[in-house]
């Protein structure tokens, strides 16, 4: 649920600051930036928390 929510803010702050800097929308751009930066979040966060829970 937390790499969609980061991909939806993503998204969201990356669709309007292209607006703002390049005076038109673009839907292909901020979904690829939106995507890497899902990406870059998920990979973070594997190395992160690196903590293993056993089940027993």
């Amino acid at each position: 649920m937390k790499p969609l929510i980061v991909l939806l803010l993503a998204f969201t702050i990356s669709f309007f600051s292209t607006k703002f800097f390049r005076c038109n929308y673009d839907f292909a751009l901020s979904g690829r930036i939106a995507m890497s930066v899902m990406l870059v979040f998920t990979a973070i966060a594997h190395f992160v928390f690196t903590k293993v829970k056993v089940w027993l």
